[in-house]
């Protein structure tokens, strides 16, 4: 090959790689171009809003038996009125105590009268007194199989204004299987009425009886 030949194509390459080194910075400058005119766009997104937060838990009140006590000092200069709170603890009220009530039997309210009114001895009284009705008393079976027919006995009495009998004590019973029938006879006893100078009052003294089946 030629000079001249050689120098011609050393030529048209150089042309061929001048024109792309120039197309290639053209290019570069346009993209850069681009860029700088893209519009940035912002879009509102919709966030949802978070969960609200649970509830404080419920304040329990303690039970107190303590209350506030005012205290107002109204005595400081420039007639500043100063309020001091504080805390006066108050005892709790203590149980109530249950009376003990007793419990009364029938026989504590048994009361013997007669005891409490004067009586003369026999001794003291202007006539003794006289049976009216006598004695009526009923032998048991107990007895009268046995052939008992008579008993003795010494009874403690009251004889009253009216001249009816209250039996004290039965002091001596023979057969105690007797006492029911002597206490049904008492009550039907009647004596002449007790008097003491000239007037009526109670006789009590020990009553001798001899008591006999069937009557006295």
């Amino acid at each position: 090959m030629t000079s001249p030949l050689r120098t011609a194509l050393a030529v048209v390459f150089a042309v061929v790689f001048l024109g792309l080194l120039l197309g290639l910075l053209a290019a570069s400058q346009f993209g850069m171009q681009s860029l700088t005119k893209d519009k940035v766009i912002v879009r509102e997104v919709a966030l949802a809003a978070p969960p609200p937060p649970p509830p404080p838990p419920p304040v329990t009140k303690s039970e107190s038996y303590s209350t506030s006590a005012l205290h107002i000092d109204a005595g400081s200069e420039g007639g500043e009125l100063q309020i001091v709170l504080g805390k006066a603890k108050v005892d709790a009220l203590p149980e109530p105590v249950r009376p003990q009530l007793k419990h009364f039997q029938a026989s504590d309210w048994e009361f013997d009268w007669s005891a409490e009114l004067q009586t003369f001895g026999l001794g003291e009284l202007d006539t003794r007194p006289r049976l009216l009705v006598p004695l009526r008393v009923a032998f048991p079976d107990s007895l009268q199989r046995r052939a008992i027919k008579k008993a003795s006995a010494k009874l403690h009495v009251v004889i009253d204004e009216k001249g009816e009998v209250t039996l004290k004590a039965i002091k001596y019973l023979q057969y105690p299987e007797l006492k029911p029938g002597v206490l049904a006879a008492i009550r039907m006893a009647r004596f002449t009425a007790p008097s003491k100078d000239g007037k009526v009052v109670r006789a009590e003294f020990l009553w001798p009886v001899e008591l006999v089946s069937g009557g006295g």
